[in-house]
């Protein structure tokens, strides 16, 4: 008879860059519970992703060490499978979770979806029964929270339906009051209150930690973006993941956008420009008017600076190249798009 399934299955990263250990339990018995000697019990290695490919057979114990990754300067997610083998057969296949290695991304972290795609990883479970992928305003007739026509949403076809979304690993060091900002838009129920929920939970060590839950009827009376906030204090200067978990009560979609790691109020990325300073984006140029005399920092929408300079005209006109920009003067600051 064939072996039952592996369990137990544990991917981690090694101090050597690229590599990954996978392990699992050893597999001691067959399909319908009779013991199996374990010594007769071999594994195979798949990898996956849009081809599974046989990476390692005849594997006699229980643990595999090997290289993962050859370009470290990128940070990617991998997963695998592993299949137990005896004379009567093979077990089923068994996903190792997901596994983001390679550099971690700093902070400020800040993902916005921009035009229906995203600037950092994400990894997404096929097990899920509801889907988590990225729309843009065409795609869902939504606008997006911070106007650049992209967001990030949960689609559920039954209820009960729940799916899992990972970042990729992330570096808090440098924030003294680490926190997670993001939008959650909420929508209304016709006949009862939107039971939808989503869990936020980080991953640290491979352990995951429920962090706080959001119930849809709870975020707001109204439809539309509502900002939510979780501290991430406890894990100061650490290295971590993000995990957003959805469950599907009621309706099909749970859509978010504007995910943000920061210092609590520390960024002035989320503030609005004061009346007196105007910040917008032209072809091919950045134009700041009522600004003379203040400093004027360009980002990325990921929190990269990319310049600073001392206003010095009540007239700025920058040129740039077309993009997504956050511009930033004194304390205040704002999304801008260059066409």
């Amino acid at each position: 008879l064939e072996p039952s399934d592996p369990t137990g299955i544990t991917l981690v990263e090694t101090s050597t860059p690229g590599e990954v250990t996978i392990t699992w339990t050893p597999v001691t018995t067959d399909i319908r519970g009779n013991n199996l000697d374990p010594e007769f019990v071999t594994y195979r290695i798949y990898s996956e992703g849009s081809q599974s490919n046989l990476l390692f057979s005849n594997i006699s114990g229980t643990s595999k060490t090997f290289k993962a990754l050859d370009d470290t300067s990128v940070q990617t997610f991998v997963q695998y499978s592993i299949v137990a083998e005896t004379k009567g057969g093979i077990s089923n296949y068994v996903y190792s979770p997901l596994l983001p290695i390679g550099p971690a991304y700093s902070t400020p972290y800040h993902e916005s979806f921009a035009e229906g795609k995203a600037s950092h990883i994400f990894g997404i479970y096929p097990e899920d029964y509801a889907l988590w992928s990225t729309y843009t305003t065409e795609d869902s007739e939504i606008e997006s929270q911070d106007g650049d026509n992209g967001f990030l949403g949960s689609e559920g076809s039954y209820s009960e339906d729940t799916g899992t979304f990972d970042t990729g690993k992330i570096d808090l060091s440098g924030l003294t009051t680490p926190t997670l900002t993001f939008y959650i838009y909420n929508i209304i129920g016709e006949d009862e209150a939107n039971n939808n929920e989503l869990s936020v939970s980080v991953v640290h060590n491979g352990n995951s930690t429920l962090l706080e839950t959001f119930k849809m009827y709870e975020l707001s009376d109204k439809d539309g973006w509502v900002k939510v906030e979780v501290s991430l204090n406890d894990y100061k200067d650490q290295i971590i993941q993000l995990r957003l978990f959805s469950h599907h009560a009621l309706l099909p979609y749970i859509l978010i956008d504007n995910i943000r790691i920061d210092n609590l109020n520390g960024s002035g990325i989320e503030t609005t420009v004061d009346s007196s300073t105007k910040i917008y984006g032209g072809t091919g140029k950045i134009i700041v008017t009522g600004a003379n005399g203040q400093t004027l920092s360009i980002f990325t929408p990921d929190g990269r600076l990319i310049s600073t300079q001392k206003v010095t005209e009540t007239d700025c006109h920058l040129t740039t190249i077309p993009g997504i920009y956050i511009v930033k003067v004194g304390q205040f600051a704002t999304k801008v798009v260059v066409k």
